[in-house]
């Protein structure tokens, strides 16, 4: 108590350890440290303030990722009903397949039927189609895009304008398409080994092949 009795009272410009000083030493040190509890508390509203930011942040990226995701897989489903000639993915083996790979990356039952039903209508919605640009990148890297698209044209102009913008340029058609061969992932459901796997892949004249094992746990 007479220590911060001193204390005080010496920041004051004067020393004297009576009954009144002491007194004030109270009455200073409790407004000191009240004043203190507030500044605290501002500080953890502003720490928790920025962690709610954070989340919020990520769940935006999350959350647009995931509609980049599902607006693509719409417009694959709507062009393989249209080139497949059905919207019954059993007689539609392609609109099948990518059925299947939409559900793979988590799309939404609705999302599929939303966009089954816009290709099947009379007015057929927007007719998506390919487009493949070639270009050198950086460094002379050749690069493919290829662009799922309702409007080649404006498509076009994005490409050019994206590549523009990252120092790349569009090349003559065929002058990097004859480096690469298209090829094609076949995902295959058998009980045979991995021997007989291998034999198969070989004989459908088969590049690489891979063996994956999947294991259910009984519930």
């Amino acid at each position: 108590m007479m220590a911060s009795a001193i204390y005080i009272s010496s920041a004051l410009g004067f020393f004297h350890p009576s009954s009144s000083f002491t007194s004030l030493s109270h009455r200073v040190v409790h407004q000191s440290t009240q004043s203190r509890v507030p500044a605290f508390s501002r500080r953890t509203s502003l720490y928790m303030g920025r962690a709610a930011a954070v989340r919020a942040a990520t769940k935006g990226k999350t959350d647009a990722k995931k509609a980049k995701i599902n607006g693509q897989f719409g417009k694959k489903i709507i062009m393989a009903v249209k080139q497949g000639g059905s919207p019954d993915p059993v007689a539609n083996r392609q609109l099948g397949d990518v059925i299947k790979q939409a559900k793979t990356n988590s799309v939404p039952a609705d999302n599929i039927a939303r966009a089954i039903k816009r290709a099947s209508e009379s007015s057929g919605g927007a007719d998506f189609s390919e487009s493949i640009f070639e270009c050198y990148a950086q460094g002379g890297a050749s690069m493919i895009v290829n662009v799922l698209t309702d409007n080649p044209n404006r498509a076009a102009a994005e490409i050019k304008n994206c590549f523009k913008k990252n120092d790349a340029k569009v090349a003559e058609s065929g002058s990097v398409l004859f480096m690469y061969d298209r090829k094609g992932v076949l995902e295959v459901e058998s009980e045979l080994d991995e021997d007989g796997l291998l034999d198969a892949a070989i004989e459908a004249g088969c590049d690489d092949y891979e063996v994956v094992e999947v294991r259910c746990r009984a519930v």
